[in-house]
């Protein structure tokens, strides 16, 4: 029994050491959850579909109903940087450590591995799918966001980044949707172009981690609410939201809002 007592206060006592903890043991998994797992990074499809990147870092898909559909792991090649899950009948998935981009198809089976380094294209930090079916990226050394094809060639491309006062952009993610393309910095915020990358505008929304767009609207958690900004003149409203302890992100669909913490994610359906 004393045993038993110590091992919980060890693991309170770890669970309790905050963000720099993470990085050193993997958050305790409970069973209190919808989904159970000790995550990094979770995408949303537009079938709501969830894709969980876990610490071991395999790639799962869930259908609608939470239920494992498929999974996908090459830690050959290191860590999983970003997913895009824009078109689920071909997954891009990015390492960033060797420039590699994984395609997979709609049961998360290699198709095929592209080294963007090989391209030329250097120290890039995303990648995103375009509705073309080619790839969206920003390249640090022409200070423009590419959009490149399946071997490489450049297919269009921004002006330099300096005409608009952008300068040593370093983004976090790419999305694109209804023909727009946003570009999330830290610096800036997120950066908007048409999908024949003309410049449109800065959202200068800062202080966040992540966020998501249907292309006339951009949703992002903050203070236990996700707050809806419209791209053609930024107003705000809000999408009140349950009140929750140790949420990471939260990500919504037309049907359903997750809550996403460090050891799992809970779905409520939206009324």
């Amino acid at each position: 029994m004393v045993s038993r007592i110590m091992i919980v206060m060890i693991a309170f006592s770890l669970l309790s050491c905050g963000a720099t903890q993470e990085t050193l043991a993997p958050a305790p998994v409970s069973n209190t959850h919808d989904i159970n797992i000790d995550l990094k990074n979770v995408y949303l499809d537009n079938l709501d579909q969830l894709h969980i990147v876990d610490r071991k870092n395999t790639l799962t898909r869930y259908n609608q109903d939470l239920e494992v559909l498929y999974k996908y792991a090459d830690n050959t090649l290191g860590k999983i940087q970003h997913v895009d899950v824009n078109n689920p009948l071909k997954v891009l998935v990015y390492h960033r450590d060797y420039g590699i981009i994984s395609y997979l198809d709609n049961t998360l089976a290699l198709i095929r591995k592209a080294n963007l380094q090989d391209w030329g294209y250097n120290d890039i930090s995303t990648i995103a799918s375009s509705n073309d079916g080619n790839i969206w990226l920003y390249d640090p050394a022409k200070n423009q966001v590419l959009k490149i094809n399946d071997a490489g060639k450049i297919k269009l491309s921004t002006n330099n980044l300096n005409d608009y006062r952008l300068e040593d952009l370093e983004p976090t993610k790419i999305v694109e949707r209804d023909n727009r393309v946003f570009l999330f910095d830290d610096q800036y915020g997120i950066v908007i172009f048409d999908n024949l990358g003309q410049y449109l505008k800065v959202l200068p929304l800062q202080d966040i981690q992540n966020f998501q767009t249907d292309g006339k609207n951009v949703y992002v958690y903050q203070d236990n609410r996700i707050k809806v900004y419209t791209i053609r003149l930024l107003e705000e409203s809000i999408i009140p939201l349950e009140v929750k302890e140790n949420i990471k992100n939260v990500l919504i669909s037309p049907r359903s809002i997750y809550y996403i913490y460090p050891d799992g994610i809970d779905r409520r359906f939206r009324k």
